[in-house]
């Protein structure tokens, strides 16, 4: 009696397991068609330059709709460096009769005015990153990529700061210059004129006196070699829209040797960043239950999903009881990342790099559990829909309103059906991962208590 209550709770954990890797896949699928991740990474990498406006979406709506679909949060740049080319892909989608310009390539959407700035300065850094990104977006196409390495990004931002000379910068510069002391004093004069911000070349020209001691050509140098210095200053300038980095970057600047100076700035970076990256993974997860629960109550409702009416059929149906644990009992010993492959009769696994070939194989994989799951009375019942249909053959017309209608609305409404989807749309979001531990100690649990295992 047991043992028999015991696989009675596998089974109900195997259905939940199943229509969890249904539910995964869905979900993986329109990750990938619709590069949820990459959108969420340069939203996050957008906070390091400007946390105010490069808010990440908290309404349902934002995360479910307007980022995945509609773009008017989506900052990622476009990949123009040669360097970011990552390996030719032979895509499957031509031959599906599909261009992959028409889903890869996409024009930028009109961003709200805050998101300008940040899209620009993503652009920038992703410029910078050049060789230290491998990914299969071409020139011209939205970036793809979903994770950096904070080494990376630390060294990009340093290198893009080289680019923003500042009146300091132009004044070390003029310190290390072998030149007489009036030549020196009355570059230093003038230099001290300019503004204590981000300077550009011409206005250094144009404020050389027409009798000044040096010429056009050493005020040339002399911006060059500033523009080579790297200071706290500098990064600073170049973050000025993140008030407490920028400021951390100079404490951490200022408090080092000159030739020190660069690694310190680099290491506050790659904390920020990695700060950052863990705050966005928790809040992406966060969100991407919302995301499971909104794909989760069709499908619940969709299958015959009643977790209570499977309880009562494995325990009233022994032959059901050990076909289902006989085949949870093969699925535990597979890995959880080749579930979809040990649970489809159809489908292979698959090594493309093609979003959508890639999402095609989730919902491949989705379908053949679904219907594997079929057989144990768990997802569709095609028997009792066929037979509410009450045709049969390939010419018979199927009405989804006539005759799907009324047994879905007897299966949710009739013996309080509700009651077990609103018990299986909540195990659902545990998730898969979660389902397959279960199960798999579960089955372990019942190895033990078998009779003449050891104690």
């Amino acid at each position: 009696m047991q043992s028999d209550l015991l696989d009675v709770v596998i089974g109900v954990v195997f259905t939940w397991f199943l229509l969890s890797t249904v539910l995964s896949a869905i979900n993986e699928g329109l990750a990938l068609v619709t590069h949820a991740r990459a959108k969420h990474l340069w939203l996050g990498i957008g906070r390091l330059f400007d946390p105010e406006h490069s808010k990440l979406p908290r309404r349902l709506l934002d995360i479910g709709f307007t980022l995945p679909f509609r773009g008017t949060l989506d900052v990622r740049p476009r990949a123009t460096v040669e360097d970011a080319r990552g390996p030719t892909v032979t895509s499957a989608t031509s031959a599906k009769g599909l261009s992959p310009d028409h889903l890869t390539v996409r024009p930028y959407r009109k961003l709200p005015d805050e998101l300008k700035d940040v899209r620009d300065q993503a652009q920038a850094l992703y410029n910078r990153l050049g060789a230290n990104l491998v990914e299969v977006a071409q020139p011209g196409r939205l970036s793809k990529v979903t994770r950096l390495a904070a080494s990376a990004v630390s060294d990009a931002m340093v290198e893009l700061a080289g680019t923003v000379v500042t009146r300091s910068d132009l004044q070390s510069a003029a310190a290390g210059l072998p030149w007489e002391d009036e030549k020196k004093n009355e570059l230093v004069a003038m230099l001290a004129q300019l503004p204590d911000e981000k300077v550009v070349l011409d206005s250094v020209l144009r404020r050389r006196p027409s009798d000044a001691q040096f010429t056009e050509e050493e005020l040339r140098e002399l911006y060059r070699d500033a523009a080579s210095r790297v200071s706290g200053h500098d990064v600073a300038e170049l973050l000025k829209g993140n008030p407490e980095l920028a400021s951390a970057i100079k404490r951490a600047a200022d408090g080092v040797a000159a030739n020190e100076r660069v690694v310190a700035i680099r290491g506050v970076i790659e904390k920020w960043f990695e700060r950052e990256m863990d705050q966005l993974s928790a809040f992406y997860r966060r969100q991407n239950r919302k995301i499971l629960a909104a794909l989760a109550l069709p499908l619940v409702l969709f299958c015959h999903a009643n977790s209570i009416a499977i309880f009562q059929d494995l325990r009233n149906d022994a032959s059901l009881r050990q076909a289902t644990l006989a085949a949870a009992t093969t699925q535990t010993g597979d890995a959880i990342d080749t579930a979809c492959a040990a649970t489809t009769t159809t489908t292979a696994p698959t090594t493309t790099t093609d979003p959508l070939d890639a999402a095609i194989d989730k919902f491949t994989c989705a379908r053949d559990v679904l219907d594997r799951a079929s057989a144990f009375r768990v997802g569709l019942a095609w028997q009792e829909l066929q037979d509410a249909h009450g045709t049969t053959g390939k010419d018979a017309k199927f009405d989804w309103f006539s005759d799907a209608g009324p047994y879905l609305k007897d299966a949710v409404v009739d013996d309080f059906g509700w009651a077990g989807r609103l018990v299986t749309l909540t195990a659902l979001l545990f998730g898969a991962e979660f389902w397959f531990d279960t199960l798999r100690r579960l089955i372990g649990l019942r190895g033990y208590l078998k009779p003449g295992a050891p104690t």
